[in-house]
């Protein structure tokens, strides 16, 4: 079989190249431009159907395929499969491809993307920077709410905005964020979140799920009964006390504010995004303090930050003191780079970190993994198949097109190659 690399080809530098000549590579909002079947197109600021509008937001979605499977051999689907008691192995059953299923999601930040090609009301196909094509679908997985299927907002130069519907789109593409097209005084989302024990993570903050610029909201019921709202802007931080939270404004000035979810338990979660070491999603319960500051451009979170996707390279060392190396399919779906980890975090927090930000992973237990970040940092993760005996193995193509499985009880660590 030959190897699964993709050919790299030059129309990503060509883009690079050309937002370098705009000098308009700084800017972090989704950007680029809606082909409709009617063959109209339109140009401008572009917000997701469910709600992204950053590059280092992920879209999430379903693979509809997955072919390292044929390269396991009878026992070894055997063993994965959830339904192995009412399966039917005998000779003629082996054409019928019973491999086992699961949920096989597809995550990654918008910033690696080229296009996405509508092919169905509810399916896509995504290309890569590196012209990879990658198929997709949503079912009613909640995860996948709006990722495909519903209407795509669009801001043009003149700060007309229009909504699309996903049946009369035919095409999407990215380019470069232009800043000569920036007809608003909207910045990203900016701080330092803390949490209850003791970790810190600085980037781009999604509040309550929703509120990601400085010139939103933050909503609640002052002590005298009063509906009180702050620019974000104008809030310095934010700590949980009591039923609801106490507010230091910029002029230092403080206010308590409760019964809305932007400051109570209600809220529905908060998002921390950073190109050194992924992304957060932290409960309230999990969450101490916040603090503002403002967005700084150079930080990585530019379509043009986002490098070339590559496949995951590396060595595989196995408890009996054998090593494998080559191209790695990690839990036998994720092959690139680009793609996320998940497992919860010891200090609280749902942590994606995208593969080419981890240099080591080894299993600590059957429910946790040690995975070392590429900058020296360990962090400990557990409660996902990424990290834990849920895990369905590792695939090694080694040099010589040779497939070798190995299952994740046999894996002592995984290093990769960047």
């Amino acid at each position: 079989m030959k190897s699964l690399r993709p050919k790299h080809t030059c129309l990503f530098l060509f883009l690079t190249f050309q937002s370098f000549l705009l000098f308009a590579q700084e800017e972090a909002f989704l950007y680029g431009e809606i082909e409709l079947r009617d063959e109209t197109r339109i140009k401008g600021k572009i917000t997701w159907s469910a709600g992204q509008s950053l590059w280092v937001d992920l879209l999430v979605a379903e693979k509809k395929d997955n072919p390292i499977l044929q390269h396991l051999n009878k026992e070894e689907i055997e063993k994965l499969s959830a339904e192995k008691n009412n399966t039917d192995w005998n000779f003629m059953a082996l054409w019928k491809n019973q491999y086992p299923t699961r949920k096989l999601t597809f995550r990654t930040q918008f910033g690696n993307l080229l296009e996405i090609r509508v092919t169905g009301e509810k399916d896509a196909t995504v290309v890569l920077k590196n012209e990879t094509l990658i198929r997709l679908y949503i079912n009613d997985d909640i995860e996948y709410k709006n990722q495909f299927g519903a209407e795509i907002s669009i801001t043009a130069e003149n700060g007309k905005k229009t909504n699309f519907p996903w049946t009369k789109i035919e095409r999407i593409r990215f380019y470069p964020t232009p800043k000569l097209n920036d007809n608003s005084n909207s910045k990203p989302l900016y701080g330092t979140l803390t949490t209850r024990t003791g970790y810190s993570y600085q980037g781009l903050i999604k509040w309550d799920l929703n509120e990601h610029l400085d010139d939103q909201y933050l909503d609640g019921i002052s002590i005298d009964g009063k509906r009180i709202r702050y620019h974000f802007y104008d809030v310095k931080s934010i700590r949980p006390k009591n039923r609801g939270s106490l507010i230091q404004l910029q002029s230092e000035k403080e206010i308590y504010l409760h019964s809305k979810s932007n400051v109570t338990n209600e809220n529905k979660g908060i998002l921390v995004r950073n190109p050194q070491w992924g992304q957060i999603n932290l409960r309230w319960g999990d969450f101490k303090s916040a603090i503002f500051t403002p967005y700084t451009k150079n930080s990585g979170f530019a379509y043009t930050d986002f490098p070339i996707p590559a496949t995951l390279q590396g060595r595989v060392s196995l408890k009996d003191n054998r090593s494998l190396e080559g191209q790695i399919f990690f839990d036998l779906d994720e092959q690139w780079d680009i793609e996320t980890l998940d497992g919860w975090g010891q200090g609280g927090g749902l942590r994606q970190v995208p593969f080419r930000l981890i240099d080591k992973i080894y299993p600590v237990s059957n429910t946790h993994s040690a995975v070392i970040l590429r900058g020296g940092e360990k962090i400990v993760l557990g409660d996902r198949s990424d990290v834990n005996d849920q895990n369905w193995g590792i695939m090694v193509q080694t040099k010589n097109d040779d497939f070798h499985y190995v299952p994740w009880s046999q894996l002592r660590q995984i290093e990769f190659d960047h």
